[in-house]
């Protein structure tokens, strides 16, 4: 008996991580988040400003990034800015956006790129406005503008009317470990009761 018990609950293991792996999140706009930028983020050569843009920095081309992807629940116009930054060294809140369709791959800066913006918004701070297409993903690319500036960014979307996001990847559990986790929880009480007779 425990060993058709052990073999149900492998299989409902195996069938949950069939699943598919992507998770989200949905959070109504305007939205708001940090990327904290270090040593240890990963890096890429950055565009420059245009829309879309057709050259890389020769500044900024090993900076640190976060990349945020996600899909609008509607057709409509939104504005990526940066809101806030702590940026060490040099100009504290000299950051930069860039914002990808479909995919992004930072070996290839420019594939997929839609516009990136350096200094639109207040002082130093990144601005852009683009309208998007619900129900297709997109990737928004926080980073700075020069090599070698860490530190936390705060980046807000918001839309001209107010509507959800989809957030890929974000910190949601996944379907699966939900369902396995409680066939898990099930499965275990059978298994100690039968063991025990």
């Amino acid at each position: 008996m425990f060993s058709r018990s052990l073999t149900l609950l492998v299989s409902i293991a195996a069938f949950a991580s069939l699943t598919p792996n992507a998770r989200a999140q949905t959070v109504a706009t305007p939205y708001s988040y940090v990327t904290t930028l270090s040593a240890a983020s990963p890096t890429f050569n950055r565009p420059l400003t245009g829309t879309p843009p057709t050259g890389l920095s020769g500044v900024g081309t090993a900076v640190s990034y976060g990349a945020l992807t996600f899909i609008p629940n509607s057709t409509q116009t939104y504005t990526f800015e940066t809101i806030a930054a702590t940026l060490s060294p040099g100009t504290a809140d000299d950051t930069f956006l860039v914002l990808y369709q479909g995919s992004f791959n930072p070996a290839s800066p420019l594939t997929n790129a839609l516009v990136a913006d350096d200094d639109t918004g207040v002082g130093a701070l990144s601005q852009m406005s683009r309208a998007l297409t619900g129900g297709t993903t997109y990737i928004l690319v926080t980073t700075t503008f020069s090599n070698g500036a860490f530190g936390p960014i705060t980046t807000r979307i918001s839309s001209t009317t107010a509507t959800t996001l989809s957030l890929v990847g974000a910190s949601a559990p996944e379907p699966g470990t939900l369902a396995l986790l409680g066939t898990t929880i099930l499965v275990v009480p059978i298994v100690r009761r039968r063991k025990s007779h």
